[in-house]
């Protein structure tokens, strides 16, 4: 009797383990970069948000940002950065493919100088 619950307990174990490893290794990347859309210099510093995951990246200074651990799918990106207008990007990410998303981002005339990057 003992035995049989042992080896009961060590399979629930194992499944578990391996839908765990199963659930990680179908993860997914997605990489991009934040450009002003009239300059296409690279802005660093810009919100980039995974809509309904809660995720948040900010760019780096050559306005880069990742996002890893995302299951395949689509995701709606919000990003921001002061002194511009927000930009909504949609896009689909697939396992095996890390293509490097570009999101531009448009002036806002009527922002103050000291607000642009």
């Amino acid at each position: 009797h003992f035995f049989h619950r042992m080896i009961r307990i060590l399979f629930a174990t194992g499944l578990m383990l391996l839908a765990t490893l199963g659930a990680h290794a179908q993860n997914v990347v997605l990489r991009g970069k934040v450009t002003d859309a009239y300059t296409d210099l690279p802005l660093s510093n810009a919100a980039v948000v995974v809509s309904g995951t809660g995720k948040l990246a900010a760019t780096g200074a050559s306005g880069d940002f990742t996002f890893t651990d995302l299951a395949p799918g689509r995701y709606t990106l919000v990003v921001t950065q002061p002194g511009y207008f927000p930009n909504e990007v949609t896009t689909e990410v697939v396992q095996g493919e890390n293509p490097e998303l570009v999101v531009m981002l448009q002036r806002d005339p009527t922002a103050p100088l000291n607000t642009l990057s």
